[in-house]
């Protein structure tokens, strides 16, 4: 089986040294001449995941996954909107729910 990973020069990931808290995900080295250049030979924006081997290693490999074409990244399916109560179903006015007095029971102080 082919691997498709592109690697990111410059950046080494590791796992957590023994003892380290809970909260340390991993250990990134990075080389910054390395990185550098190879960031220079980029566009735009660079993601990048890091992953386990089958080995149980940890690596960082560039995602370049893209949207289908006709379906723009970020773009959701519209929610559908409860139905708003029309007038005659309300007895001509608000909904009951609204929480202010009618203009007619307000209270002068």
């Amino acid at each position: 089986m082919a691997s498709d990973n592109k690697f990111v020069d410059g950046l080494r990931v590791y796992s957590p040294r023994d003892g380290a808290p809970d909260f340390v995900i991993c250990n990134l080295v990075i080389n910054v001449q390395e990185l550098a250049a190879w960031l220079a030979r980029q566009s735009g924006d660079v993601r990048v995941d890091v992953k386990r081997s089958r080995n149980d290693k940890l690596y960082a490999s560039v995602n370049d996954w893209r949207p289908k074409e006709g379906k723009p990244e970020g773009q959701r399916q519209e929610r559908q909107q409860p139905a708003q109560p029309t007038p005659e179903e309300t007895g001509g006015g608000f909904a009951d729910d609204i929480p202010f007095e009618p203009l007619g029971k307000r209270r002068h102080w």
